[in-house]
């Protein structure tokens, strides 16, 4: 089913979106690293879950196609979490949804589930939300990569197919990196070196009220074993431990994108859900 594309006004910016198809409603939210967007991150997938639901993929302020923020600070999951509420009013005005997130926006689709009552379903992939000490992968992917060589090293660290770093998603993230005042913006989100991206870690982790939130949804934690970014056994066998009706699907062969790495097990895993 093809995607239409708009843009909501929200908090004196816009947020892009990529909409599509009938059915459960499901909003997807990226992650964080530079030059990511909707669409390339759901890329694989958009279109194949807009067949059986109706889908929803917001771009992050300061992400994609969407504005920016005017004022710092740029990292700010709690303006995040308020546009994904946003969102979720314009993709459904009543009843259930589910929230589909990946890394940084698995966290956030986690806190939706715990503030929104209405979310009763939850798939987060190689998600933040338990406390994580930052790595070398972490510390590359909240660098702004200064040419075409820096970022093909940093996905190195992400997916584990070479053959996904064509020369067509190369250029498309790259279009994006390279906007007017990208790389600005994108440096002063993550300021303040390894210290300052620890504390945007240490910003992403669910509070034991959220985590007690969550206790009503339905919650699958997808994770690539060789996930080198957000590692399985510091984080989403942390998270099922606070969270111990989650189901966890640990996927071999996998990097950090699972949707990405192994597109057909995801769908599989979230048809599996949404259904």
């Amino acid at each position: 089913m093809p995607l239409r594309e708009l843009d909501l006004e929200f908090e004196g910016t816009t947020i892009h979106c990529y909409e599509a198809g009938q059915g459960y409603p499901l909003l997807m939210i990226h992650g964080s690293g530079p030059g990511t967007a909707s669409a390339s991150n759901w890329k694989h997938v958009m279109e194949p879950l807009s067949e059986r639901y109706h889908i929803v993929a917001m771009d992050l302020i300061g992400y994609g196609l969407s504005g920016r923020k005017k004022k710092e600070p740029y990292y700010d999951t709690g303006m995040w979490t308020r546009q994904g509420k946003f969102v979720l009013d314009h993709l459904s005005k009543g009843g259930p949804v589910g929230v589909i997130g990946h890394s940084l926006g698995g966290y956030l689709a986690l806190r939706l589930g715990a503030e929104v009552p209405r979310v009763d379903k939850v798939l987060a992939q190689g998600s933040l939300g338990a406390k994580t000490r930052l790595n070398k992968a972490i510390d590359i992917a909240w660098t702004h990569p200064k040419n075409e060589a820096a970022f093909r090293k940093l996905y190195r660290y992400v997916t584990l197919d070479p053959s996904a770093l064509t020369d067509e998603f190369v250029k498309e993230r790259l279009s994006v990196v390279n906007r007017d005042g990208y790389g600005e913006y994108f440096s002063k989100m993550f300021k303040g070196g390894k210290a300052g991206k620890q504390r945007c870690l240490d910003a992403a982790v669910l509070s034991k009220v959220q985590l007690r939130g969550l206790a009503r949804c339905k919650i699958v934690l997808i994770h690539g074993a060789q996930d080198l970014s957000v590692p399985f056994e510091e984080t989403t066998l942390s998270l099922a431990k606070a969270l111990p009706h989650a189901d966890i699907v640990r996927l071999a062969r996998c990097g950090h994108p699972c949707s990405f790495d192994q597109p057909q097990k995801f769908l599989k895993t979230a048809r599996a859900l949404f259904d």
